[in-house]
């Protein structure tokens, strides 16, 4: 009577389990967000919409990305359609080689750069068959897809995501060279992923009047060698009276994409 017993138990506990689990990927692991992965000093973002489609931009500069990747993945979900890479700076497309080894990815996105870094050729061969140019979609829109300029900061992919009419600017490590250059655009967006890690060679006041960001994403180490992002830029900002957000004091920065 008492092995019966403990079997029910046993059998209504993996139920509650079982059921709480499938609760918590459908209510939560489905819902559209995006989640800027804290990977140390460099970039790491994934999208999810709908579990429908997920979008991965940069991986930051070790594996520290696919743990972000496999925290927030729907349960049932193994494939991610579009991975992009802003440009081949290990610091934004290491984590991406885990990424392509363990996941079904459709689509890789890339602004076309060569780099000699042993890693990139690595990445180049896992992506090779998947390696399409970037085109605007019903959820990405290019600002720019490439250049030609001996540094690869200046030929980062710039771009926008766009879903729920929820906004959100991707530059890479892009210049304020380059973000004079689209200065005459349509670049308004409710969240800026600030450029260059909040790097004061980027995010020039005039650029970030333009956007008029609600909210901008700063994703830095703490503690890094390069002190990022400059107290510069983060004065300008608060000045413009611009919220932000880091990694290096919140972790993973998750933002719902739900109307």
């Amino acid at each position: 009577m008492k092995k019966n017993k403990e079997k029910i138990i046993l059998f209504l506990a993996i139920i509650i389990f079982l059921i709480t689990f499938l609760l918590y990927d459908f209510l939560i692991k489905q819902s559209s967000r995006v989640v800027f992965c804290d990977v140390g000093q460099g970039d790491g973002t994934f999208i999810n919409i709908n579990n429908d489609k997920q979008i991965l931009i940069d991986g930051g500069p070790d594996n520290k990305f696919i743990g972000c990747v496999g925290k927030y993945m729907p349960y049932f979900d193994h494939k991610i359609e579009y991975v992009i890479v802003s440009h081949p700076d290990k610091d934004h497309f290491v984590g991406i080689i885990e990424v392509l080894k363990r996941y079904d990815v459709e689509y890789v996105i890339v602004n076309g750069d060569k780099s000699d870094i042993p890693e990139y050729e690595e990445f180049l061969f896992l992506a090779k068959d998947k390696i399409i140019k970037p085109e605007d979609n019903d959820f990405l829109k290019f600002l720019q897809k490439g250049g030609d300029s001996k540094d690869s900061n200046n030929n980062s992919l710039v771009f926008k995501f766009i879903y729920n009419n929820k906004s959100i600017l991707f530059t890479g490590d892009a210049p304020t060279e380059v973000e004079e250059k689209f200065l005459d655009k349509d670049l308004k967006s409710d969240i800026l992923k600030l450029g260059h890690h909040g790097s004061k060679t980027s995010s020039s006041k005039s650029f970030l009047e333009a956007v008029a960001p609600e909210l901008t994403i700063i994703s830095v180490g703490a503690d890094n060698k390069y002190g990022h992002p400059s107290y510069l830029i983060i004065k300008r900002l608060e000045n413009l009276g611009i919220k932000y957000l880091r990694t290096d004091d919140l972790g993973d920065i998750e933002i719902k994409l739900e109307n």
